[in-house]
């Protein structure tokens, strides 16, 4: 039996590794009756954006500089590193990142960031203001649950 989790373990140039558009487009949704995450399925839309944006460090990198953020801010070190550990799953460890829970519960903290983050700006150009960008209190506990799928809520935000 063939385990959905994993991909074909790729060999080149003696190395192990595929890169990352090359992985994600290997990577196919498998249901799970058991699936334990609770609310939509998002990690197929999150990988594909990513192979969009260069990758999830070119991203990481990007998304900092438009949002003119720095390591201090709130979320950015999460961010970079849960992006830097997806990376490095679907590259180097060949796992197929549409079935695995892990991938999908942490890819709920980048995209809550982001939400963050863009809120935030959003508000600071609306009311021509700057804003305190070190703390979580912009982004409420149920806002929070509901990216996360911590609480009772289906975690149907998507950014």
């Amino acid at each position: 039996e063939i385990d959905a989790r994993v991909l074909p373990v790729l060999f080149e140039g003696g190395k192990r590794g595929r890169d990352f558009k090359q992985a994600v487009s290997k990577c196919s949704e498998t249901k799970f009756e058991d699936w334990v995450v609770t609310g939509p399925r998002s990690a197929p839309w999150c990988l594909r954006f990513l192979v969009k944006r260069g990758g999830p460090l070119t991203h990481h990198e990007w998304w900092k500089s438009v949002c003119k953020l720095s390591e201090s801010d709130f979320g950015v070190t999460d961010h970079g590193e849960i992006l830097r550990a997806i990376q490095y799953g679907l590259e180097y460890d060949q796992v197929d990142g549409f079935n695995l829970c892990l991938v999908e519960q942490l890819l709920r903290r980048p995209q809550m960031i982001e939400y963050y983050h863009r809120e935030r700006l959003r508000q600071e150009l609306s009311l021509g203001t700057s804003s305190a960008k070190g703390s979580a209190a912009g982004v409420e506990f149920e806002e929070q649950n509901a990216f996360l799928g911590t609480s009772g809520s289906d975690g149907a935000l998507m950014v």
